[in-house]
């Protein structure tokens, strides 16, 4: 556990200590193995304008494993579980290492909005219309953004 805490404080305080406009973190509680934050869409994008809750969750085996992410905020997207929010990808599975910190991930995650990781996906519906009907899942994304994305930041 002490690896873990002294890592994620590490990470955390980095974090808070460089913000950007693009994501916005912090602590559930006052627990390093919890966190609440938000993610911009990115411009000129389907998701542009909205503000995109989530909640990363960290074992004791962090950072030999990956966390879990879940966003919070109802999203469009593949890789999104429409029911619970969680996120299947790559990087926060079999392409995890422990060298990737969440800055990392953020950031990643930013462009996986835009960029769906389409053999991880768990919406196939949607995955096939983003294949099959590119601007209709544009559409579909937008509508969604707007219906559940427009708040304030965490």
């Amino acid at each position: 556990m002490a690896a873990m805490q002294k890592r994620l404080e590490r990470e955390y305080h980095a974090m808070r200590k460089n913000p950007t406009l693009a994501y916005h973190v912090q602590l559930k509680q006052g627990e390093f193995s919890d966190w609440l934050g938000s993610l911009q869409g990115l411009k000129n994008s389907a998701y542009q304008g909205g503000t995109f809750k989530f909640h990363l969750h960290f074992t004791e085996e962090y950072p030999a494993k990956p966390p879990t992410l879940r966003f919070t905020t109802r999203i469009y997207h593949p890789n999104v579980d429409a029911r619970t929010g969680a996120v299947a990808w790559r990087m926060l599975g079999s392409g995890w290492h422990h060298n990737i910190t969440v800055e990392k991930v953020m950031m990643s995650l930013r462009t996986l909005l835009d960029h769906p990781e389409l053999e991880s996906a768990v919406e196939m519906q949607i995955a096939r219309e983003f294949i099959q009907q590119p601007k209709r899942y544009v559409h579909h994304a937008k509508q969604w953004t707007e219906r559940f994305a427009k708040e304030d930041v965490v």
